[in-house]
């Protein structure tokens, strides 16, 4: 697996944000759609972030932001 910190890399540099500006980044194995995933969270101002990226391969599934209850998707 590519381990949580390269996941917590991954998912910040794919929405292009920097590590120094969020809050409360963390990350978790699951398993989603039978395949384990690394859900990686963070927030930044009034958004919610989750990133769910592919622990085997490194390939982002899902990125999505929740701000102020609105949710995006963004592939």
């Amino acid at each position: 697996y590519i381990g949580e910190a390269k996941a917590k890399a991954l998912a910040l540099a794919h929405l292009g944000t920097a590590e120094n500006a969020v809050t409360r980044l963390k990350a978790e194995l699951d398993v989603e759609d039978g395949r384990l995933v690394y859900e990686v969270e963070w927030t930044t101002g009034t958004e919610e972030i989750e990133v769910d990226v592919d622990a085997a391969t490194g390939q982002i599934i899902k990125a999505g932001r929740d701000g102020k209850g609105d949710e995006k998707e963004d592939p």
